[in-house]
């Protein structure tokens, strides 16, 4: 039987001194004395003092009792376990200050592992074993006859972590692991600046190597184009090595617009001194005759070997019919015995000079004038200068 007493409706039930649940039609009669009478299907009950059905009772639930694997716990208003893997957790609960009614439900959650509430009728909850934090036990009574619900009541529980999970015991981890780090990155550090140091030296060894060979192969390369352009004996240019300056000599002479001079000089009788002396001697008199020619010859000439006892000197910048350089180079030659060997040589020569002029093709043309001149010199008596047709006596 459900009744509204001004405020809410209200359930009666067998919970409430009904001997039946349903009610009979027309079957509630309120007696002269106040009492109530409500017939069933099942016989009549009498209510005394219906106003105490209408008293408003404040639905309470409690929690009673708590268990941690089958183990009872003492009362607290707040719990700390040790995290164990097989220990299950189970919360008992009560209703305070309301009849005992077979619809109670109780609606419960546990913060921090749930986030809906859970209706049970069941006054008892069972937990699988709980992992590792912080948890809110929430509870309330609900009561559908009257549409009550009590106020909620809150249990604190902590599992604490195994040790090696705590903050200690993490910082301590994660301080040993940046030690580590730390510890890693200086010896790896070290190890580079150690292999730095020596790829330095090794480098610094291999440029110093390098440095000496390239010196030496400079000093070889040096040595193998004096061999390739100079004379092995006298030292001079050879004849390839005083053509090639000789046909520079030509195009920048004709490049400024200078006058450019060449002159075969012959050794007078050199064959003489190779029979009667020897080969030795004779390359002892044409050494010393090549450092003699080489002292007289004006600043700019270049003199080369240009076939057995002949060298060919180039001299820029002598004016035509200008005798002076070329005469004192024989001079030079014949101006003292040459003493080579415990021989005293007296050795003259024979020059012929030609002048660049503008119908030269090349050298050849320069040179065989000069030498044209140079026959000249030794059909006219020998130790003279002779110059494209002009003659110069000896003084």
């Amino acid at each position: 039987m459900e009744f509204f007493n001004g405020q809410h409706w209200r359930r009666l039930t067998m919970d409430d001194g009904l001997i039946w649940n349903d009610v009979a039609e027309n079957g509630f009669f309120e007696d002269t004395d106040g009492s109530v009478w409500i017939g069933t299907s099942n016989g009549i009950s009498h209510i005394l003092e219906p106003a105490s059905l209408t008293a408003p009772n404040t639905l309470e639930v409690a929690i009673t009792a708590v268990a941690r694997g089958a183990v009872a716990q003492p009362q607290a208003s707040s719990y700390r376990f040790n995290y164990k893997n097989k220990l299950s957790l189970s919360l008992y609960l009560a209703t305070l200050n309301a009849p005992t009614r077979t619809t109670l439900q109780y609606r419960y959650r546990l913060k921090g592992l749930e986030r809906d509430w859970v209706s049970s009728d069941r006054p008892r909850v069972d937990y699988p074993p709980l992992p590792p934090g912080n948890f809110t036990f929430e509870a309330m009574a609900y009561d559908p006859d009257n549409r009550q619900y009590s106020p909620v009541v809150q249990l604190s529980v902590r599992i604490v972590p195994p040790w090696w999970q705590r903050t200690p015991a993490v910082l301590g981890m994660l301080t040993l692991l940046a030690l580590g780090i730390v510890l890693a990155w200086h010896m790896r550090t070290r190890h580079l600046r150690a292999r730095a140091r020596s790829l330095e030296a090794l480098v610094a060894s291999r440029t110093r190597e390098l440095e000496v060979d390239k010196q030496a192969l400079e000093v070889a390369r040096a040595a193998l184009w004096q061999q390739a352009t100079h004379d092995a004996l006298t030292g001079l240019p050879n004849r390839s090595h005083v053509l090639d300056i000789l046909a520079q000599a030509m195009r920048d002479a004709r490049k400024q617009n200078q006058p450019l001079a060449v002159a075969l000089i012959d050794l007078d009788h050199f064959k003489r001194i190779n029979d009667h002396y020897g080969h030795l001697t004779g390359d002892a008199v044409l050494i010393e005759a090549s450092a003699r020619l080489r002292a007289a010859l004006p600043p700019g000439g270049t003199l080369g070997r240009y076939g057995g006892e002949e060298i060919l000197a180039v001299v820029p910048n002598v004016p035509r019919h200008d005798p002076a350089p070329f005469e004192a180079l024989r001079q030079h030659i014949s101006k003292g015995v040459f003493g080579a060997d415990d021989a005293h040589v007296e050795l003259t020569c024979s020059i012929g000079v030609s002048w660049l002029q503008p119908p030269d093709k090349d050298a050849f043309d320069l040179i065989r004038r000069a030498d044209t001149a140079l026959y000249l010199a030794k059909t006219e008596g020998r130790n003279r200068v002779v110059a494209e047709g002009e003659r110069w006596e000896p003084s």
